[in-house]
């Protein structure tokens, strides 16, 4: 278990603590927001991804926004994790039909 700083009163505490033994603040609240936040912004990178496979190297970014839905279904993330990896072999796959069709023409 990793030890983390209380932000209350700066002594060290274990992160699976509920409370900060020394000041009693509460650690658990702090440490799952922590958590939370890290895993919306990589939604968040997850759906910029997809949509940009739309305009930009479609197949590499439709492997990026597969990888990023992988890793989202792995910390709990699943629905948005399988919406993205649907969106990313879509949006990947018009976004190359796209690029073919504009050297055609």
């Amino acid at each position: 278990m990793a030890l983390i700083y209380c932000p209350d009163c700066g002594k060290e505490v274990s992160e699976s603590a509920n409370t900060c033994p020394n000041c009693a603040y509460p650690i658990n609240r702090l440490y799952g927001n922590l958590i939370s936040k890290q895993n919306n912004q990589l939604v968040i990178a997850g759906y910029i991804i997809v949509f940009m496979s739309l305009f930009i190297f479609p197949v590499l970014l439709m492997i990026s926004g597969i990888v990023i839905g992988i890793i989202n279904i792995s910390k709990n993330a699943v629905g948005h994790g399988i919406v993205q990896i649907i969106l990313s072999v879509v949006c990947g796959l018009v976004g190359a039909f796209i690029g073919i069709l504009s050297t055609l023409l």
